[in-house]
This record gives C-alpha cells, structure tokens and sequence, in this order.
C-alpha cells in the first residue's frame, strides 16, 4: 500500500474487510494479522483437515472487486501454507498495555529454552532525555549514550539527534530505575544526570499493529533455543504463558507452534497403527486356521 502511513487507517480501509473475506470462506479457526503503515499480512488458521489451496482459489477469485478498493499501486497476494515455520511459536497477549508487555517479553526471553523473542504491536514507555543549554552537544550525548549502555540499566536505545542548536535529544525505553539519579562523569566530576538534563516520559505507539480474530493485541514471535526438542519448547511455553495468564490476570494465548503439526502427525501415525494391528491380527487367525484344516487334511 504505498503512500499509508497510518496504521488505524490501513486496519479499517483495507484489513477488516479482507478478514470478513476470509471468513466468509469458512471452516476459519483463526486469523492473525500484522499491519504496517505500507501494508499488511494475514495468516489463516484453518480447521484441521481443509485443502488450504482450495480455499486460497476461492479467495483470489473473490478478491476482484476488492482490489478495485486499492489504491494506485497496492496489491494483494495469496499464498496456500500447510506448514509451519520452523523452530518458533507465537503467542498473543490480548492487551496493550506496556508495561504488561515488557514484563511478559522479559519473561519469556529468560526462559532456557528461548533464543530470542520478537514483539510486535506493543506501546512502549519512552523517556527522553534532553541536556540542557549550555551542556548539549553531540559528545556529551554519546558520552549519556555510553555510560547508560555499561549500566544495563537501558533495554534499547534511540537515537541521539543534534540541532542546529547543538541540542542533543536521547530516547530509549524506559528502565525501572530512575535515570534522573543515574551518575555520570562530568569534567571529572561524578554528577547525577538530573545536574546535566531533563527527563521526559512518554507513550511510544507501535510502529505495527498486531490483531487476532480481529481484537489489537501484542504478539511475540519465540525461537526456540537450538538442541531443545520441539515438545520441550512448546511444553515450558505453554507453562509459562498459563502461568503469567494467572499471576497477571491476563488472556496470553498460543496461537502458532511447530509442536501442533507434530502432534496431529503422530495422532495420525497411531490411529494408522491402530488400524494395522487388528487387520493383522485377523490374518494371522485365517492363516492358522487354514494351517490347522492343511494338517487335518493330511
């Protein structure tokens, strides 16, 4: 969708009715979405047992009128999937508040079995830090930008923007401690920050919007830590996700695993099995029987 820059736009002109599209096709399960200013993405959970291809057909020939609602430029694509990525899971906080976000973000990447977790569609606190006049300058900026790197107190740092001014301006997500009272080298001095710039907060939209069956959510996209089995990693998220859904009163969901198209391969393989052992169990019967009538006859 080149030329959108407003997510809660792009959502309301051309996701929700592509969505109410796919629904119509039926057999839905669910329906996860990813919306950024230039466009977005739909993934199609499907009940167990449907022809994605078929219903991927049906959608592209009823997506003519849809695309006359584009604008000049834009495009739609299908893509029939019955596989899973793999090595990660998704997971869904039906919320959006931040602070909740980070918690559960934080949380999930201190489990041993995660390497690394993406999040998508969440606010963030923001706090900015601006020196004041007579000290701001870039190499001050970058010396707050390094010193606040080797406290760890900082999850993520911004940028650091210098005007014509020589006004620095350093943002980054906000820590639990109180940066104001953070200590730093200053003409070899020790000051506390608050001696060389204010602190501001703030709310930090998303840069995307994350929604499942429709509701905005937060989703957090896990890998799982390589030499962990698939069960493993699925299993101790699936603690952890019940677990802070009690702890916080919270709807934390798993909507994506690699372990669930295990599962439905190994349901498959037993009920398979399962089939095979009476039918052998009934030939190997017949079989003795005829053996038993052979040496009757003899």
């Amino acid at each position: 969708l080149p030329g959108e820059t407003d997510v809660a736009d792009v959502a309301r002109r051309y996701v929700v009715p592509l969505e109410q599209r796919i629904r119509a096709l039926g057999q839905v399960r669910g329906l996860r979405g990813q919306v950024d200013p230039d466009g977005a993405y739909l993934l199609v959970q499907f009940s167990p047992g449907t022809d994605p291809e078929r219903k991927a057909a049906r959608l592209l020939a009823d997506l003519a009128s849809y695309r006359k609602s584009l604008p000049y430029g834009g495009e739609v694509s299908v893509w029939p999937e019955a596989r899973f990525e793999t090595g990660s899971a998704v997971l869904a906080l039906m919320s959006q508040d931040a602070a909740l976000s980070s918690h559960i973000e934080d949380a999930l990447r201190n489990l041993p079995e995660v390497r690394a977790v993406a999040t998508h569609g969440a606010f963030a606190h923001e706090a900015r830090v601006r020196l004041f006049q007579p000290f701001a300058s870039p190499a001050l900026a970058n010396d707050v930008a390094r010193a606040l790197k080797d406290a760890g107190t900082v999850k993520r740092l911004g940028r650091i923007e210098a005007g014509g001014r020589a006004m620095a301006v350093l943002s980054q997500d906000l820590p639990r401690e109180r940066l104001e009272d953070m200590l730093l080298p200053h003409h070899g001095k020790i000051v506390p920050l608050s001696a060389l710039a204010v602190v501001t907060r703030a709310l930090r939209e998303p840069s995307s919007l994350s929604t499942w069956n429709g509701r905005p959510c937060v989703t957090y996209v896990v890998t799982r830590e390589p030499g962990v089995s698939i069960l493993a990693f699925d299993a101790a998220l699936r603690r952890a996700s019940a677990s802070m859904g009690r702890s916080l009163g919270v709807d934390l969901e798993m909507l994506d695993s690699e372990a669930d198209a295990l599962r439905r391969m190994i349901r498959t393989l037993l009920v398979s099995l399962a089939i095979s052992v009476p039918c052998l169990g009934v030939g190997g019967f017949a079989v003795a029987r005829w053996r038993g009538a052979a040496r009757a006859m003899l």
